[in-house]
This record gives C-alpha cells, structure tokens and sequence, in this order.
C-alpha cells in the first residue's frame, strides 16, 4: 500500500516536472486531467476565475501568488518577507498578487500597516473554500509561481519568500 502510494505520487510530481502544463490547465480550468476533474460548482458573482484573469491581465510577466490570512502564524512574517522580495524585482516583468482567504478589515489594516506591495484580493468564506479545493491546498500559506506562458509552474508551501529557492525559481523564469 505505502510503495503504491509513494510511487504514485512520484509519478505525478516526475509528470509535471516533466510538463507542467497538463496539471496548470486543470487548474486553470481549461482541461479536465485526465477525466477526474473534481468540479466544484458554485453559483453567484464568486470570482471563480480569479487566477486566470490575473494571467490575463499580466500577460508575458512572472506571476507569484501568495494565499494568506491573518490567523495563519506563518503568514505575516512571510508577507514582510514578500516586500523584500518586490523590492528586489521591483522594474522587472513580474507581478506580485495576495489573496486573503478573509476578507476583514484586519486584514486590510494589516496590509496597511505593513506597507504590502503588490495587487490584493480579499475572498469571503465560500471563495476561499474554493480556492483551497481549486488548488488543493491543506493549509497556509501557499503559493503559486507562473510563467511568462501563463503556466503554473510551480506551487507549494515551500515557495515561500524566505526560501532562497524560490529567488532562484523567480529568477530563472525571468530570464
């Protein structure tokens, strides 16, 4: 049971290393995988398509993705490190957006108080499921690297802006 597990999942991770594009336009919407897409309905004026038009409207720019909220410990102390990080960039193709998984006014005075760059969204509860389930994340904060192609290559924990793997992900997808 274990060797399954682990060796399916090897095999997943080797496929979107391999090609990543097959697994972002599932999550993007724009193909089932496989045939085992998880649908999840929702109706109302929820920004189901979020991500796809902040790919839209970035065309040909490196987008990082930070999901987030202000009851998450590891959270605010990513989101300062998060202004290092625009900083560094700051005058180059890449684009830094922040989605709250609550939308409060602490979260807005916490963006505030911490001078956060970058475009922000604030999702309610129904939203916020969604992207949870949408990205398959268990936990925060996550987040997600895309391409000039507008391919998301690469998300995870373990993106975060402290880890200097992420600057050397960043910057190989600039140049």
């Amino acid at each position: 049971f274990l060797l399954k597990t682990l060796s399916d999942r090897y095999k997943f991770l080797k496929d979107y290393n391999t090609n990543p594009k097959n697994l972002s336009n599932s999550m993007l919407e724009q193909s089932d995988l496989n045939n085992k897409s998880m649908r999840f309905t929702l109706k109302g004026p929820l920004r189901k398509d979020l991500v796809n038009k902040i790919i839209e409207g970035n065309k040909n720019k490196v987008i990082y993705i930070d999901f987030w909220a202000t009851w998450c410990p590891p959270c605010i102390p990513e989101l300062q490190e998060s202004n290092k990080l625009i900083e560094k960039y700051q005058g180059q193709d890449i684009k830094f957006v922040f989605v709250c998984l609550s939308d409060s006014i602490l979260a807005k005075q916490k963006i505030k108080e911490l001078n956060i760059g970058g475009k922000h969204y604030f999702c309610n509860s129904v939203e916020s499921l969604f992207f949870q389930n949408k990205y398959g994340f268990k936990s925060i904060p996550h987040y997600v690297l895309i391409n000039r192609n507008g391919t998301i290559v690469d998300f995870g924990s373990s993106l975060r802006p402290s880890n200097p793997r992420t600057v050397e992900k960043i910057d190989k997808l600039l140049k």
